[in-house]
């Protein structure tokens, strides 16, 4: 070894130990302000907090309500040292099942004023009331405004209260989509597409300035089921009668508080701190109402955390059921937080299959598809899976395109109604920045051993490009194809006539053979103790993935996310945000050309 390597070695290893002691002083100051907040919590703030007889859950919802939480430091403010982690999906739904046994709950408040959940999570949620309900523990509904999302939660419960200046919001539902071809060509950008399906509509928004007919006929069905699935749940609940509550939303009937309550929408009016009156009518009449006590459905999970970690520990009984959790685009190597990463659940896969404790898998998919290699390979390994262990699927908010690909490995999918599913489709967008960087004053000059090795984003695609790329499109597709016709046993011709990237809602793709049985996670999961070797003894259910080692589980981090975050700390917030924008549409554009997408999803409220 030179000197020279020598000096270097040493500077690694100068470097390396000074961000892992950097490292360890994050993490001691962040436990620090955990334990002296939860402390000053119990001195100050214990009636919030602690769980006593006659205490109601108060669900809130007020946050992005993901499937898993990859950032452990989503929750931590560093300015005020607060760690108020948010609960996932999977997460609030075991507060409605401990809660259900919990002697000390009288019952549940929905506050879904701020509700951050999907459609198809939201009708999981008002199927998760509605088991809860059936332990004779009143749910109730508070809200200050009304809108299709939060009154198809909120009609799942016995009363609704509305606050005496509550906004009506039952105006119908909207779907709307942003297009950028004028902006585009402002920028001098002419953007190259090459697609299959004459519904793949992924990407309409660069090249054109209105829906095509096609995308708006798929939108409006899509749009309209949500909406019929909405008002066939409100009207059955509140016993009203369909055309009625339609005729309301076409003319903007509801528009007072006093609207609510004489149509029959909600219940009554009452302030805040009358509630506690009410809640205590309806459980019991011994109990009073400064007998009421309220607690977050946060602060009861952690409060009640301890007992979970212990179960874990126990022995288990006949069986163990793995819910892999996949939320994200789809893309290659290991991904972000915010992405499914192939590597990444692949490396999942493959220990779920080598694991002999995991009797079955669910796969619960929130995704709008992404890359066409990476969806392939994470449908290979769970192909390889499900020859070994049952697989079955849970489809969430959305599981299209790539999404849906991955999910024709499993031999049972469960879909809700309102999921966004189908997308069967495939499409490659190249952007050709010649006149964009012309009117910058920059000129591009070229040397190249073959004529088309510079065919990219410098200058347009030439007839045999387009017919290079038109040709990996047509595969890719038929693949697509294949892939669905082999997992739900239908005929290629079949799954081409329902494809075309065509959407469809989760009550469609049962009807159509997408899908097996309309449901949730919780009933994916029911219907998965079926398929073990013994359903009559407990089954375990534990979610992946998990935290990978004993130093990281003490502080519920993971240690790549610790580098992450320090790396974050040390880039101003603009540059880091432009540095993943421009990894983003780097791998996209550069790496990936074929994709199996929804770039955009659209905003139905």
């Amino acid at each position: 070894m030179t000197f020279k390597e020598f000096v270097k070695y040493v500077g690694l290893i100068v470097v390396s130990s000074l961000l892992t002691l950097a490292a360890i002083f994050w993490l001691s100051i962040m436990s620090l302000s955990f334990l002296i907040q939860s402390a000053s919590k119990q001195a100050g703030e214990s009636d919030k907090t602690l769980i006593r007889p006659h205490t109601y859950i108060e669900l809130r919802l007020d946050y992005p309500l993901k499937e898993v939480e990859r950032d452990p430091f989503a929750r931590f403010d560093p300015k005020t040292f607060e760690f108020r982690p948010a609960l996932t999906f999977h997460q609030v739904l075991k507060v409605l099942e401990m809660a259900s046994t919990d002697e000390r709950i009288d019952g549940i408040v929905v506050h879904s004023d701020g509700l951050q959940a999907g459609w198809a999570q939201t009708e999981e949620l008002r199927q998760a009331l509605a088991r809860f309900s059936e332990s004779g523990k009143p749910v109730v509904g508070y809200n200050s405004i009304l809108t299709a999302k939060n009154l198809y939660l909120a009609s799942g419960t016995r009363k609704i209260w509305a606050h005496p200046m509550a906004v009506a919001d039952w105006k119908g539902l909207a779907a709307q989509i942003l297009f950028f071809k004028d902006l585009l060509r402002k920028l001098h950008i002419d953007v190259q597409v090459i697609r299959h399906g004459k519904y793949k509509s992924a990407v309409e928004p660069f090249v054109q300035k209105k829906m095509s007919p096609a995308n708006r006929l798929q939108t409006r069905r899509m749009v309209n089921g949500i909406w019929n699935e909405t008002l066939r749940k409100v009207a059955e609940a509140r016993r009203l009668p369909v055309d009625s509550l339609n005729a309301w939303a076409g003319n903007l009937a509801l528009r007072m508080p006093q609207d609510l309550v004489r149509h029959g929408l909600v219940d009554g009016l009452l302030y805040p701190d009358e509630l506690k009156k009410r809640l205590a009518g309806l459980s019991g009449n011994e109990v009073r109402a400064f007998d009421i006590h309220f607690i977050t459905e946060t602060d009861y999970y952690y409060k009640n955390k301890a007992k979970e970690i212990f179960k874990e520990l126990a022995p288990v009984g006949s069986g163990v059921i793995a819910v892999l959790l996949a939320e994200g685009q789809i893309v290659p190597g290991e991904g972000n937080k915010d992405e499914i990463g192939a590597d990444a659940l692949i490396g999942q896969i493959r220990k779920l299959r080598k694991d002999d404790k995991i009797d079955a898998v669910v796969l619960r998919i929130n995704s709008p598809g992404g890359s066409a290699m990476a969806s392939e390979q994470i449908w290979r390994e769970l192909k390889l899976l499900a020859k070994e262990k049952p697989l079955v699927v849970s489809m969430g908010n959305v599981a299209a395109s790539g999404g849906y690909y991955i999910a024709t490995a499993a031999d049972n999918i469960f879909a809700d109604r309102t999921t966004i599913t189908g997308s069967i489709g495939v499409f490659g967008l190249i952007p050709n920045l010649q006149n964009a960087v012309g009117a910058l004053g920059i000129s591009v000059d070229t040397v190249k051993t073959h004529p088309h090795a510079d065919m990219g984003l410098m200058r347009p695609l030439d007839t045999t490009e387009k017919a290079y790329f038109k040709q990996m499109i047509e595969f890719t597709y038929h693949t697509f194809l294949q892939r669905v016709a082999d997992g739900r046993e239908m005929n290629i011709d079949r799954v081409d006539s329902i494809a075309q990237g065509r959407v469809w809602t989760g009550a469609d793709a049962v009807k159509l053979g997408l899908a097996d049985q309309l449901g949730g996670l919780a009933d994916a999961l029911e219907y998965t103790k079926t398929l073990l070797p013994n359903d009559s003894k407990p089954v375990k259910v534990r979610y992946y993935p998990q935290v990978e080692n004993p130093f990281a589980a003490l502080f519920g981090l993971k240690a790549d996310e610790v580098r992450a975050q320090l790396q974050r700390a040390l880039l101003p917030a603009d540059l880091d945000k432009a540095v993943q924008w421009r990894q983003k549409y780097e791998r996209m554009l550069a790496r990936d050309k074929i994709w199996m997408l929804m770039p955009y999803q659209p905003d139905i409220r």
